[in-house]
């Protein structure tokens, strides 16, 4: 557990070192389309599983029906 920490921290500073301080960077009308079509996609994504895996997630907080239940209706 000691020893993750210490690797945590020199991977850590072993980054901030060998990042440059200053980038030049250039974001093009491109980029923030492509942006909201990322956040898009994985709007929709998640709709899909959760259509997907409807059943499965609910049937967890359903409550089972006895036979003797079934019977009696």
């Amino acid at each position: 557990m000691y020893s993750m920490r210490i690797f945590s921290f020199l991977s850590f500073l072993l980054t901030l070192i060998l990042l440059p301080a200053w980038a030049e960077a250039y974001l093009d009308p491109g980029t923030g389309s492509m942006v909201v079509q990322v956040v898009i996609a994985t709007f929709a994504g998640a709709l899909y599983m959760l259509k997907i895996y409807w059943r499965k997630i609910f049937g967890m907080f359903r409550r089972k029906r006895d036979d003797n239940d079934q019977l009696e209706r």
